[in-house]
């Protein structure tokens, strides 16, 4: 109960946060030196079973050059979803919340290091009957959300008669950590290109879905260009790759041996203060259990910003929705602070 209290309190913080930034926005006229950086948001998969895998998120194709960046990052991911199998069965009744603290340096003129410690919390919530009025407002389906007790927690993932993970109350314990190299390819006032390669370890647990107890590797591109669709305001950011999946222990004979991921992004600077974002994150199947709650290819669509506080503080808030039907959470809020020291 102390570690919800104290993750509310921080969601609560940072929303108190952001409405003191629109505000300033709104009162004080742009300066020049607050252009944000056309960053993408750092989107996360935070249904239970995707996030226990080494996953990398969109980062930015610039590497840091000087100073070091710390961030503390919350994604608070509503879940409502199941489905049975002969073989496999998930039912996701409750919410994800993946606590991060990151952290990158530069190592030499064109290389840089970072790594991301999460921490998972899995609580009954309290987004149920917001999300019901969202719903019944818009006309769009809740999938018979309204028909469960609200802010229930109830998750299950079993496989060929094994329950991996079965707990009905909060379960919190430190993800998998992930530590990360990048090297600068090609960077000019136009365009930028970077390549990451990032190990995840079991630093986590299975059976309270915190993490996949296997090690995990990934190599990835990110590109991003500001000269293409400059006509309009628009700047682009792409990103492909591929993770190597270690010997998990979640349903060992279904896990594949690689998945793919992408990302898509569009960054609109309204001032030099603030930063419109539009995305597409998806990743491909991570087990192949013939049930889509359990770590199926995903496809998330985004909407957020970027608000710079000075040159060497800044904020992300990001409302992030599942394009592909209960492959990712329904819906995830993300706050996420930085500074660069």
């Amino acid at each position: 109960m102390k570690v919800r209290a104290a993750a509310l309190s921080v969601a609560a913080s940072a929303a108190a946060s952001a409405a003191a930034l629109v505000l300033l926005e709104l009162s004080a006229a742009a300066d020049e030196h607050l252009a944000p950086e056309a960053a993408p948001l750092a989107v996360r998969n935070t249904l239970p079973v995707a996030q226990l895998y080494g996953l990398p998120r969109a980062l930015g194709a610039g590497m840091l050059r000087q100073g070091t960046e710390v961030t503390f990052g919350v994604d608070l991911g509503s879940n409502f979803t199941s489905d049975f199998e002969p073989d496999a069965g998930a039912f996701f009744d409750g919410e994800t919340t993946v606590f991060s603290f990151g952290f990158r340096a530069p190592l030499g003129r064109r290389m840089e290091w970072g790594l991301e410690i999460p921490y998972v919390l899995h609580s009954s919530g309290f987004l149920d009957g917001f999300l019901e009025t969202f719903h019944d407002v818009t006309g769009l389906s809740d999938g018979g959300r309204d028909q469960a007790p609200k802010n229930h927690l109830d998750y299950l993932v079993t496989y060929r008669g094994t329950d991996y993970a079965k707990f009905n109350k909060h379960e919190h314990h430190l993800g998998d950590v992930r530590g990360w190299l990048g090297y600068q390819l090609h960077q000019s006032a136009a365009r930028t290109l970077g390549v990451r390669a990032q190990v995840k370890l079991p630093t986590g647990r299975v059976k309270d879905l915190s993490g996949s107890e296997g090690t995990d590797g990934a190599l990835w591109l990110e590109y991003s260009d500001r000269a293409l669709l400059a006509s309009i305001g628009l700047s682009l950011s792409l990103m492909g790759g591929v993770v190597i999946l270690g010997g998990g222990d979640l349903a060992p004979d279904a896990q594949k041996d690689y998945a793919m991921v992408g990302h898509l992004g569009l960054q609109y600077a309204v001032t030099r203060r603030v930063t419109l974002m539009a995305q597409v994150d998806a990743h491909s199947q991570l087990l192949d259990t013939g049930v889509p709650q359990a770590a199926d290819g995903a496809v998330q669509g985004a909407l957020g910003g970027r608000w710079s506080i000075s040159p060497k503080y800044w904020m992300d808030l990001g409302v992030i929705e599942d394009l592909r039907p209960q492959t990712s959470s329904d819906v995830v809020f993300q706050i996420r602070m930085g500074a660069r020291i």
